[in-house]
Order: C-alpha cells, then sequence, then structure tokens
C-alpha cells in the first residue's frame, strides 16, 4: 500500500474517532520539543519504544508522511530510540516501559498531551494505548489505537487489565482480520473495530533485484496467523 494512501485511510478514521467529541480549546503551549506549526490536526503518536521493530518503523513512516501532508505530529516513546527520524520526537521517560502498565508514563503523558493539547492520541502497544486512554479520559482527548499483534504473551491479569482499558479507545485499527476478531470477541463493538494492514514505506534507493538461480527469499518473523508469513515468502519468491 503507498504511504499516501495509507495516511488518508488513517485520517478517515481519526475522523470518526473525533466526531462528535467536545474538546477544551487547545492552549498555545509547546512540548519540550517544539513541533512545527501547521494548519492540520495536531496529533501525538505513542509507542512503548523505538528499538527497530515493524511497529516502529510504521510509527515514524506514518509519522513522516502525516507531517508531509500537513499535519502536527509528536512522536513519544520511551527508552533511546534505535531508528533513525526527522520527525518531532520526545522521550517520554528515560527508562524503556513495554509489555506493562506504568504510573510514572501515565502521569508524564498526561503532562505532555495537557501542555501542548493534541486534538487525538494515537496508540502502538500495550503501554501506550493504557497510558493513552488514563491520558484521554483525564483531558476529554480521543483515543485512537493501533494493534499490531494478538498479544499472545500477555498472562490473565495483563490480558484483563488491557481488556479493561478497551471501552475507553475510540477507534482500534487492528493489523490483521485475527486481531479484529479477537477484539471483537472480547466486547469491542465491531462497529469500532477496522482491519487495516501496517504500511511501511520502501527505501528511496532499494536493493536491486538479483534474479537467477540461487535466489532464496524468507521471512523472520513469529510463525502466528496475525504475522501472515506465508504472504510475505509467496511475495518475495
Amino acid at each position: 500500500m503507498r504511504d499516501a494512501a495509507f495516511a488518508g485511510n488513517v485520517l478517515a478514521h481519526w475522523e470518526k474517532a473525533t466526531r462528535g467529541v467536545n474538546q477544551q480549546p487547545r492552549r498555545a503551549s509547546s512540548p519540550p520539543q517544539t513541533a512545527g506549526t501547521c494548519h492540520g490536526e495536531r496529533v501525538l503518536l505513542l509507542i512503548d519504544h523505538l528499538d527497530i521493530g515493524g511497529a516502529q518503523r510504521h510509527v515514524l513512516d506514518l509519522a513522516d508522511c502525516l507531517r508531509r501532508r500537513g499535519h502536527d505530529v509528536l512522536v513519544g516513546y520511551t527508552g533511546d530510540a534505535a531508528l533513525p527520524s526527522s520527525v518531532d520526537m520526545i522521550r517520554v521517560l528515560p527508562s524503556r516501559v513495554e509489555r506493562t502498565a506504568s504510573r510514572q508514563l501515565d502521569e508524564r503523558v498526561h503532562a505532555i498531551a495537557r501542555a501542548w493539547r493534541p486534538r487525538i492520541i494515537h496508540a502502538h502497544l500495550f503501554s501506550s494505548i493504557i497510558a493513552a486512554t488514563a491520558t484521554g479520559a483525564r483531558l476529554g482527548i480521543p483515543v485512537v489505537a493501533t494493534h499490531h499483534s494478538g498479544g499472545t504473551w500477555q498472562s490473565p491479569p495483563e490480558r484483563r487489565m488491557f481488556e479493561s482499558v478497551l471501552p475507553q479507545v475510540a477507534r482500534h485499527l487492528a493489523a490483521s482480520p485475527q486481531i479484529a476478531a479477537s477484539l471483537i470477541a472480547v466486547g469491542v463493538p465491531a462497529h469500532r473495530v477496522d482491519y487495516l494492514p501496517n504500511a511501511v514505506v520502501p527505501p528511496p534507493r532499494p536493493a536491486p533485484a538479483r534474479r537467477g538461480p540461487g535466489l532464496r527469499a524468507g521471512v523472520l518473523a513469529r510463525l502466528c496467523p496475525d504475522k501472515d508469513p506465508l504472504t510475505a515468502v509467496r511475495a518475495g519468491s
């Protein structure tokens, strides 16, 4: 999927999430790292961390594409950022937080959102979705969540904790049909769940294709339905 088309799809879902939401007036204050001024939406993208990974690459590509379309975007993360990017970013906490609920993360996200006043918070991964819903409820900011996996690593208490915040999300974007079905199965209304495959922008100078004998195609990923490894193997073969 082309990055522009993907960004357009995400914007359409943001419109659905914000429709009918009464928000407090925006303030003119800026976050610790000032984002550029533009006439589009002000969007806070949250992700647990920016280590090398598909969800992380997706978030930075999405942020860059939205910025080029005229939106004011700030990416919040914890720990060190392993992936380079030209978008405005803020390290929410110095230490990496992932796969857990964090009161400290909740408070920092709340402070950033209160100062910057985003129109929408778009959260990715476990910890960020929990923190985003807490902030959204306190400040009246709609939250969109992208679910990149089925959460098979979660223990029963972790799963219950995560499911408890799902009703506070205005719109759920699932990276696979299996993830979408699992959200509906735990009680998320079907009209608030959409299947939207991730898009990764190809590099400007991809490696040249090699043809002939000896070419091997493979994929490195978890062997589970939501990663759909067979499609990647077929595409590269």
